[in-house]
């Protein structure tokens, strides 16, 4: 039996502890303000309560990744939280700074997030329809 490998850093399971979830931030990040950490926090916390998923870190951004693909990415900066979501619609809200076509049936919205009270039901409920597109069923309508 081959001796197990060590567990990648950078590609974690949704069900990160505290101390997991500074890491994901990464060194890139530090010296953020508390306050764009404490919504990066609150945006991974609303992903979790959708099901499992992995994360996928890179310099420019930490994407949540579903069981067919990635689905939505956030980074906090000096401002907030940036990041991004892929919907199967396009929606007008102030929350997003521009929405793109990706393929078809799916649309980029980039989101900019200066407060807690912006991470609402709503805004849940979009990253809920993301968190489905990363499980690929956009793929069965």
């Amino acid at each position: 039996m081959a001796p197990s490998r060590p567990r990648n850093p950078r590609d974690t399971s949704a069900s990160p502890g505290p101390a997991t979830r500074i890491s994901l931030i990464g060194p890139q990040d530090c010296g953020k303000p508390d306050e764009s950490v404490a919504l990066y926090h609150r945006f991974i916390d609303l992903a979790q309560g959708f099901g499992p998923f992995t994360y996928a870190v890179s310099k420019s951004m930490i994407t949540l990744k579903g069981t067919r693909r990635g689905f939505a990415g956030a980074r906090p900066d000096a401002r907030g939280l940036r990041g991004y979501m892929d919907l199967q619609r396009v929606v007008e809200d102030p929350r997003f700074t521009s929405v793109s076509p990706y393929t078809k049936r799916l649309f980029v919205h980039a989101f900019r997030i200066t407060g807690p009270e912006q991470l609402d039901d709503e805004f849940a409920g979009w990253l809920r329809e993301a968190y489905d597109v990363g499980q690929g069923r956009h793929l069965l309508t």
